[in-house]
């Protein structure tokens, strides 16, 4: 038993440095996962909940985030960032009053840390403002509109001024244009012409109902935009990809205008202004940001009183309260922002009947519209962010079949590819704010529905540069209190709060419990720095960091009110502090100079446990190298990633560093020879040298890496065959190897990687057979092998790995049928088997493939009957592509509002006009040619 639990002790400490590696790539669901894996096989253990909860903040799940807080410091409840993450998850939440519980116990466990005392009586006056403000609030019924003060007619215009300028109180084109384009050189708009704005705006917002109906004339279209939050030169790119807007080309933004991004205000002047100019051209619906309680924390409100003034900042928070809260468009489509409801049997009809005229409630119809979110389960569950609730498919089916409507569009939540298609296609959620925060990596959408089928067409886009003003520039100044310069006894620190809300950067996670509690018998911030490891410090910012002047500003670096961003410190049992923890390039941390050159002496800081460089060497070539002398170097975790400048080869010394456990040089333009030297490390569970220049073959001494969890080599120019050695990493979950040039075919022995849920060999020169004990790998959840001169039978094998979700064998000259087999794998969430030598016909059972949203079968020789009824063929959408295949043939009764690109049985006419999708991944839209439109009038008539 003993045996038993060291076993799963070391297992969840593998999976919580992967779960670290994950958050610090920003893949903060895929952190939770690993997380959660981590607390499965040890659930007593306080950090993985508490870093846990750091992750679910990041996806801006604070009721998840309180509830895994909450299980750490019930696990221990000394542990104080316990406490620290449910009172940082309350303060995101708007809940000073919950937080100051949790900050006085961190001060109770911390009695003699000086800057928690600090934070601690800074809450206590936020707090009791707050009380305050309540206390001499003056009834509602006795409150008069901020309007009744403003008359903008009577605000001068300075003959200096040069901006946009409204002529005879009318918005024309002519201004919006001009006045973008000010902004997007970062001038100002004078205030009597924002006054305008904004009042002509509340003027029309009040007269609309809580439930807007539109309609979109048969040949018209209709965009609707997700959260833009304040990125205002993303919006700039949208209106560029589709057109301003107009009255031939109307928009709808969903919500979430404002906050977290720093061009908020240009952002609301913008839509508000093309409001102005034609009430038809935008839409404006209520997001749960358009709040004063979101806006006072999220940087709105100090935005405004910064560009303009605190009386704007009243006037905004009135006019959001006439935003509406949901729109209809031709009865079809629901758009709201968050979601449903708490209760079946709502009607349209109700939510006409809301008086929105008010902040957003804690509870009801309006804030469940505003806050909720869907699940992937059915039925209801609490929400994640701790406000309004979780949704199944079956509560927006009911929904939607009540109201007589098609699909529920929303937004409120950041994705991935700007989108994301739920409930079996009836609810999409669209976010138009990509890289969220300048940090998130996500790409934004918008969608185009087309009169009067209303079938959404996904429009994705990547972020733009914008100038250099960081998201959450003008947050609650008490929030910015919480910076890294201020550390607390149990060593970790408040800057943590303050990424929580802002998203700002990314803070450490917890990599060891000892290096997070204090030391009971010495003050932490009595103690300096050793001389050597203080002067080796500022060798290393003189290579790298932009900022020369620190030696002058932090002479003391670890020592509190004198410590940088970017850094961390622990005292050691010589009572000095070491650095444990580097991490340059990306703000707020230390950018780096244009003249960045690597500096070796990193490892010459003997306590030194993680070191992150990230697009930091991007102008001037340099290339790992290592001090000559010995090095004795206690580093645990080395990244260097998206370093454009970063050239050379592996150094051999590498394996000099024995403590190694995760090793990333990705998207670098490393070249030569894998080192054998590295293989030598046999501690590492993670290594990655994807998106290089490598080459040479995979060395066969990679089976001295008997621990290693993640491996990916992916996008080098590796060349010969995969080596058999690779079949001794028996704990291995994730290879990647796509995007090389391997040849040969995958070793037998690959059936012994057991533990593997990631194999990915895309893009190489593999042929030949499977492995024969394929079936063996029964954890596989994703195999992905496109593009690559197979010429097999389509193996049985496949259909045996039930756990499987993705299966990608694309162009890759497969023959045979698809075996029937297939249709067993109920987990199966996307399948391309596209461009191959397919015969025979589509098996029954794909029919029943319930979770399967991407399926393209184009390109091949199939024949037959399609054996998906209507209800299939919808679900999946414009993710189906059957299309060239010139023996199959859809069923008539099934072909009637279906796109999949194939014939009518029996007829001459195709079902479709949709072109091949080249890879199946991102929706398009192609014409409609004159006849097809006359052929589905004609069957339109006919079926009436």
């Amino acid at each position: 038993m003993a045996t038993e639990n060291s076993t799963n002790s070391e297992g969840a400490e593998q999976l919580k440095l992967l779960a670290n590696e994950a958050f610090k790539a920003h893949k903060y669901a895929e952190a939770i996962d690993l997380y959660t894996q981590a607390i499965e096989l040890n659930s007593k253990n306080a950090v993985y909940w508490a870093n846990r909860a750091f992750a679910h903040t990041k996806l801006e799940e604070y009721g998840s985030a309180i509830l895994d807080a909450t299980k750490a410091v019930e696990f221990d409840p000394k542990y104080s960032k316990g406490y620290y993450r449910r009172g940082a998850a309350y303060m995101a939440m708007g809940k000073f009053k919950m937080a100051l519980k949790d900050f006085q116990q961190v001060k109770k466990i911390c009695p003699n840390d000086p800057d928690a005392a600090k934070k601690l009586k800074e809450c206590e006056k936020t707090v009791m403002k707050l009380k305050f403000e309540e206390a001499i609030a003056a009834p509602e019924s006795e409150r008069r509109s901020i309007v009744d003060s403003i008359d903008y007619r009577a605000i001068d215009v300075e003959p200096q001024y040069a901006g946009a300028r409204i002529e005879d109180d009318v918005v024309t084109l002519d201004f919006v244009k001009k006045m973008m384009d000010d902004f997007k050189n970062q001038k100002c708009l004078h205030k009597r012409y924002a006054y305008h704005i904004i009042l002509q705006t509340r003027e029309m917002l009040q007269s609309l109902p809580a439930l807007v109906d539109l309609n979109v004339p048969t040949g018209k279209h209709f965009t609707v935009c997700g959260d833009v939050h304040g990125q205002f030169y993303d919006l700039l790119n949208i209106f560029e990809l589709n057109g301003l807007p107009s009255e031939d080309n109307p928009y709808l933004f969903n919500g979430d205008f404002v906050d977290r991004g720093s061009f908020s205000l240009e952002v609301i002047l913008t839509l508000f202004s093309f409001k102005c100019m034609s009430p038809s051209a935008i839409y404006l619906a209520r997001g749960n940001h358009e709040s004063k309680s979101m806006n006072k924390i999220y940087g709105f409100e100090g935005e405004v009183q910064s560009k303009l003034s605190d009386k704007f900042v009243e006037l905004f928070a009135e006019v959001f309260c006439c935003l509406p809260l949901a729109h209809v468009i031709n009865e079809k489509v629901f758009v709201v922002h968050g979601g449903l409801f708490s209760v079946d049997g709502v009607k349209l009809s109700d939510i006409r009947k809301i008086d929105r005229f008010c902040e957003p409630p804690e509870e009801g119809l309006m804030c469940e519209l505003l806050w909720s979110d869907p699940q992937p389960q059915l039925g209801r569950g609490p929400s994640k962010r701790g406000v309004g609730l979780s949704f199944g498919a079956d509560v927006t089916k009911r929904f939607l079949q009540d109201n007589k409507l098609d699909l529920v569009v929303r937004s409120h939540e950041v994705k991935d590819e700007g989108y994301e298609i739920e409930h079996d296609g009836k609810l999409i959620t669209v976010f138009s704010a990509p890289n969220y925060c300048d940090q998130m990596g996500n790409k934004g959408a918008f969608i185009r529905f087309e009169a009067p089928d209303l079938k959404p067409n996904i429009v994705t886009f990547t972020a733009v540069p914008h100038p250099d003003v960081k998201p959450m520039a003008y947050a609650n100044n008490f929030l910015r209190m919480f910076s890294p310069q201020h550390k607390m006894c149990c060593s970790f620190s408040f800057f943590s709060l303050l990424l929580l809300i802002s998203f700002l950067s990314i803070s450490s996670v917890s990599t060891n419990r000892n290096a997070s509690e204090s030391h009971p018998d010495k003050n932490l911030f009595s103690s300096d720095m050793n001389p050597l490891e203080l002067e080796t410090l500022f060798k290393i910012m003189e290579s790298v960091s932009s900022d020369q002047n620190w030696r002058i500003s932090h002479p003391k670096p670890c020592n509190p009110g004198s410590s940088w961003l970017g850094i961390e410190c622990k005292t050691g049992i010589d009572n000095h502090f070491h650095v444990t923890r580097l991490d340059f390039g990306t703000p707020p941390n230390p950018t780096c100079k244009n003249t960045a050159i690597f500096p070796s002496e990193i490892f010459e800081l003997p306590n030194l446990e993680s070191i992150f460089i990230f697009q930091c060497f991007s102008h001037t070539q340099t290339a790992i190298s290592f001090p000559k002398n010995k090095i004795s170097s206690s580093l645990q975790q080395f990244s260097l990633r998206e370093n454009s400048a970063l050239i050379g080869s592996i150094p051999p010394k590498i394996s000099s560093l024995k403590s190694l456990q995760i090793l990333t040089l990705s998207q670098n333009m490393l070249t030569g020879l894998i080192p054998v030297e590295l293989f030598s490390l046999n501690s590492l569970l993670h290594l990655d040298l994807s998106y290089n220049r490598l080459t040479g073959m995979i060395p066969v001494q990679i089976s001295n890496l008997r621990s290693l969890l993640g491996l990916d080599l992916s996008y080098n120019k590796l060349t010969g065959t995969i080596p058999a050695a690779i079949g001794q990493l028996l704990v291995l979950q994730k290879l990647d190897f796509s995007s090389n040039s391997l040849t040969g075919s995958i070793p037998d022995n690959f059936q012994q990687l057991n533990s593997l849920i990631f194999l990915a060999l895309s893009n190489n020169k593999l042929r030949g057979r499977f492995p024969r004990g394929l079936r063996e790998l029964q954890n596989l959840q994703y195999f992905i092998m496109d593009d690559n001169p197979m010429f097999v039978t389509l193996p049985l094998e496949f259909g045996h790995l039930r756990k499987l979700q993705e299966l990608r064998l694309a162009n890759s000259g497969y023959s045979g049928r698809i075996p029937p087999i297939y249709s067993q794998l109920t987990n199966l969430s996307a399948l391309s088997l596209q461009n191959n030598r397919l015969t025979g016909e589509i098996p029954t059972g794909f029919g029943n493939l319930s979770h399967i949203y991407h399926l393209n079968l184009s390109r091949n020789f199939l024949g037959g009957i399609v054996p998906f009824n209507s209800s299939f063929l919808k679900r999946l959408g414009r993710n189906l592509d059957l299309s060239s295949n010139p023996g199959l043939c859809l069923s008539p009764s099934e072909a009637f509002g279906v796109n999949v690109g194939i014939d009518v049985c029996g007829s001459n006419k195709t079902a479709s006009s949709i072109r091949p999708l080249k890879n199946s991944e991102a929706p398009f839209q192609c014409p409609k040619p004159f006849i097809l439109t006359i052929f589905w009038v004609f069957l339109a008539l006919h079926h009436i």
